[in-house]
């Protein structure tokens, strides 16, 4: 039997890592370990980025001792990093152009928001499994679609709102020690009430269209229906997760035809998300680069500790360079230096964002 102390007893307090001479995990679990004993890193895969390096690195030496780190550099690490720089941020055009089209609405909406019948937010939603079978995204795609739009309205004043998830079906139902004169007379209820049917005392309605009739936004109306809950003894629960936006609301001073043209939307879209793929691929570039010049001048000059500490000297300026300028002028001072390696590394330029 443990005693209570050594069941509250943390790892450490037990002298777990003193028995330990290695440790064998994922990024994920070795970025958790926070401990002074650590003395070395070797990493089996280059990771895709300086700022990463750097974090899984950071994980030896916290006491303020010398620590040893250690990686297996090889051109397929590179190559599999930079292809998924591509394909994780990589947006189809028609695709884009659907999700634009989806949250502009009806050609019906789209006169009401340029007449400026609109002028309170309009909610609307798509189920999160809608998203997989409507357009071939995950939840991060749509997600990254929606943040670079949100973008491009904000450049054109336009007022525009989205969610990542909120439940968008909820129920309400009565329980015996319900205060029912109150919440008969409630009008919240009332209007749930109205967009429902009730079976067994349980009303079952859609939270958009509701939050949309009593002009509320989703979340408030579904924290005020929990406060409710609780101050009249009734049950209240939600399901259905979605993604949720508002329909765009433009400043009256602004160009309705410019601002909600789709072609237009989707072009804009598209660059934006080409230099996210620039930016990503040039990280990986920059990392590569450090590494593989680490790499040659620790099998030729190991053994000088003067070449040694001067080049550790280089590194750190081309590493602040990274962090205050960007991957993209460290690669291009890091080249005007003659730094080279064994493969061509190019740095998108302007043009490449209409190839996507």
């Amino acid at each position: 039997m443990k005693t209570d102390v050594q069941k509250e007893a943390k790892p450490d307090e037990l002298g777990l890592y003193a028995r330990i001479d290695a440790l064998v995990t994922t990024v994920a679990l070795a970025m958790g370990i926070d401990h002074r004993s650590i003395r070395s890193v070797i990493h089996y895969n280059m990771p895709n980025s300086l700022e990463t390096y750097i974090q899984e690195v950071g994980r030896a030496g916290r006491n303020g001792d010398k620590a040893h780190c250690h990686l297996f550099l090889t051109e397929d690490d590179y190559y599999f990093q930079r292809a998924r720089a591509f394909t994780d941020y990589f947006l189809d055009r028609e695709v884009v152009s659907s999700v634009v089209r989806l949250v502009l609405g009806t050609k019906e909406d789209l006169k009401r928001i340029q007449s400026g019948e609109i002028d309170k937010d309009v909610w609307a939603s798509i189920k999160i499994p809608q998203i997989k079978s409507k357009f071939s995204l995950t939840d991060t795609e749509l997600l990254n679609i929606f943040k670079h739009l949100k973008e491009y309205f904000n450049e054109k004043k336009i007022e525009w709102q989205y969610s990542e998830k909120l439940d968008t079906r909820g129920m309400v139902k009565e329980l015996k020690p319900t205060k029912l004169a109150h919440f008969t007379q409630n009008k919240l209820i009332k209007i749930i009430k109205s967009k429902s049917q009730n079976v067994k005392k349980s009303y079952c309605f859609d939270i958009i269209e509701v939050a949309n009739i009593v002009k509320l936004n989703p979340f408030l109306m579904v924290e005020r229906l929990k406060d409710l809950g609780l101050k009249l003894k009734f049950s209240f629960i939600t399901d259905h997760p979605a993604f949720l936006w508002t329909s765009p609301r433009a400043a009256r001073e602004a160009n309705f035809k410019q601002c909600f043209d789709v072609n237009d939307i989707t072009e804009w879209l598209i660059k934006r998300n080409a230099r996210k793929i620039r930016m990503n691929t040039a990280r990986v570039d920059a990392l590569y680069m450090v590494l593989r010049d680490q790499a040659k001048k620790s099998i030729t000059k190991f053994q000088d500790d003067d070449l040694v500490a001067d080049k550790n000297t280089k590194m750190e300026k081309y590493i602040k360079l990274y962090f205050s300028y960007g991957p993209i002028d460290m690669i291009k001072k890091m080249k005007a230096d003659g730094i080279k390696t064994d493969m061509t590394l190019e740095v998108f330029n302007s043009r490449d964002c209409h190839e996507f």
